[in-house]
């Protein structure tokens, strides 16, 4: 697998190339006038390219809300990602994806599950977590979201059969006395399986 990392991609400021827009717009009616004047063709010529120029650069303009990234991809490479929050412009041709920032919750279904001793308990969890890379997430894994639940169900399943649901062995950790451990436990093994996806989990429990 190609090892992606966020980079920032290239862009201007959209209000810049507003202006620009409306000096191409200015340039673009003086040729018309010089051309119905002079009948060049050379001019004709000059204003169907100046059109095309103009026509194109709209399809480059983009917002960045807070808390998003805009993912960029040009002949199916990736180019870059916009973080900043704004009004922008970029390569015209690239196709940009939009990329969740916020902080999400998962919760489980509630899983039942063998505990460490064979005991069948029922248990559920709740996962805070937020994109760190836009890149991975875009583009490592099939759908990061729910990459994320089958991830965090897959953990909760391997932590509760390692653990005794209630342990009367001293200096031994379990599922109903050690919650804070646990929950430790559990935010480990979450982000090792979704660093691979440019996640970072904040709290699991």
């Amino acid at each position: 697998m190609q090892n992606i990392q966020e980079k920032k991609v290239w862009s201007v400021n959209g209000f810049v190339m507003v202006f620009i827009n409306l000096i191409m717009i200015v340039a673009g009616w003086r040729l018309i006038a010089a051309g119905v004047r002079t009948e060049a063709v050379g001019t004709w010529i000059a204003v169907v390219l100046l059109s095309l120029l103009y026509f194109f650069s709209l399809q480059g303009y983009f917002l960045v809300h807070p808390n998003e990234a805009k993912v960029c991809v040009f002949l199916g490479k990736y180019i870059g990602s916009a973080r900043t929050n704004g009004f922008f412009w970029t390569n015209p041709f690239a196709v940009r994806k939009k990329v969740s920032l916020r902080i999400h919750n998962f919760n489980s279904e509630t899983i039942k599950v063998n505990d460490a001793r064979g005991n069948p308990i029922e248990i559920a969890a709740v996962v805070v977590w937020h994109v760190l890379d836009s890149s991975k997430a875009l583009f490592n894994v099939q759908g990061y979201e729910n990459f994320v639940a089958i991830q965090s169900e897959t953990a909760i399943r391997t932590l509760a059969s390692h653990y005794p649901y209630d342990s009367h062995d001293a200096g031994q950790n379990s599922l109903r006395a050690n919650p804070e451990e646990i929950s430790s436990l559990l935010r480990t093994q979450v982000q090792e399986r979704l660093e691979v996806a440019g996640v970072h989990v904040d709290e699991a429990r």
